[in-house]
């Protein structure tokens, strides 16, 4: 306030910043319609430019601006129309908010135009000047303008929040479809591939031990006694698939009770006596059905070696845990035999059946006889491989019991 603003200077940035402010309005406009309209630009800026230049003090080329500046503001006053109108004309159908700033650049032209009549001796000067009330209708229309874009952004953002959880919701459904697919595909696949699985099973033991009895009776080459040897050997072996099939969750110890339950009726009728010496073993992932079917006819064959050719009076099953795998021992007290010798010389078919169903399913199996018994050993491992995993379906294998 202590430093005097000339009274040319005050003109000539009274004049030039309405029509700035009206040049910066159409291209606001411009903004909200989409069209650029190169030309009315060109021109508003043009006409801007070139009356802030010849109204600058010091060119001097339009003296006295006091003077010249109420001449200007027709200018001004005309360029608004000129705003509004063209603004209204290409936002009518393009943009409701380019439609509401068009109106107000129309009222506060009409506004000034007013205050200018009434200035310049137009209109009698006791009248009201409404110019300062432009003011209030600019931040109206700016303030509903960012309200509106306010507002709609937020339902913009609720909308696309609900389109995104009914999309979420449609695609839970169809998942849980699929899934639900998958699981009776898969449900399926399992049953089939058990069916087979029994099919194969009792071909290769029941079905081979059935037609070589029935073969041997036409024939007459076997006694009433060893036809019901046979046919015992038969029910057994239908026994193991059945309890092959039993839900032993991983649990070695769970599956081998279900053979005791199935040999201390058989042994007690023979007079040998079954030691049962198990330890807590950790759980096989890896032992579905046709796996269990494998351990069981190999502890099966060995004890049925141990019944038909050592005498012995007792029989001492065991299990050990080891770092990578389980151990299931199984001792007699019988008569030894040479391990080499019988698997050299073909007599060990028994033997070789074990050695087959133990690499079916990544196991080892070994003999440590002497003349005060057999030590037979079963290794299992923890974890199966890939490649052994496939063993059980790849190397089904058809055994002569």
């Amino acid at each position: 306030m202590n430093v005097p603003i000339a009274n040319d200077w005050f003109a000539w940035l009274t004049v030039n910043s309405l029509l700035w402010l009206v040049t910066v309005v159409h291209f606001f406009l411009c903004q909200l319609h989409g069209h650029p309209l190169k030309w009315f630009t060109r021109a508003l800026v043009g006409v801007t430019g070139m009356i802030g230049v010849l109204t600058l003090p010091m060119l001097a080329v339009l003296p006295n601006t006091p003077k010249v500046t109420p001449l200007i503001y027709p200018v001004a006053a005309l360029m608004g129309a000129s705003v509004g109108l063209v603004g209204g004309i290409i936002s009518w159908r393009r943009s409701n908010e380019g439609v509401l700033v068009a109106v107000g650049v129309g009222v506060c032209t009409l506004l000034g135009l007013s205050d200018w009549l009434l200035q310049n001796n137009f209109v009698s000067p006791e009248g009201w000047y409404f110019g300062a009330y432009a003011n209030a209708i600019t931040f109206g229309i700016f303030g509903t303008l960012m309200n509106r874009r306010y507002v709609n952004a937020i339902s913009e953002v609720e909308w696309t929040n609900a389109n995104l959880a009914r999309r979420l919701k449609e695609r839970e459904a169809e998942l849980e479809l699929s899934h639900q697919r998958l699981r009776e595909a898969e449900l399926q696949q399992t049953i089939s591939k058990e069916r087979q699985r029994l099919m194969q099973d009792m071909h290769d033991g029941l079905g081979a031990s059935l037609i070589s009895a029935i073969r041997s009776v036409e024939r007459g080459a076997l006694s009433d006694v060893d036809v019901s040897h046979v046919l015992k050997s038969c029910l057994d072996d239908l026994k193991l698939t059945i309890d092959s099939m039993e839900p032993v969750e991983a649990d070695l110890l769970l599956l081998l009770a279900t053979l005791r339950i199935r040999l201390e009726p058989r042994l007690e009728g023979t007079g040998i006596t079954l030691l049962w010496e198990v330890q807590k073993l950790p759980t096989l992932t890896w032992l579905a059905p046709s796996s269990a079917l494998h351990i069981l006819r190999i502890v099966q064959e060995s004890i049925a070696n141990i019944l038909h050719h050592t005498r012995a009076s007792e029989i001492r099953v065991g299990t050990a845990p080891q770092a990578d795998g389980v151990l299931v021992i199984i001792k007699d007290n019988g008569q030894g035999f040479d391990v080499q010798s019988a698997l050299a010389a073909g007599k060990g078919h028994g033997l070789q059946n074990q050695q087959r169903r133990a690499q079916t399913i990544g196991g080892t199996v070994n003999w440590l006889s002497g003349p005060e018994g057999t030590r037979f050993t079963l290794w299992l491992p923890l974890e199966r491989t890939p490649r052994d995993t496939l063993a059980p379906q790849a190397l089904a294998m058809r055994l002569d019991d």
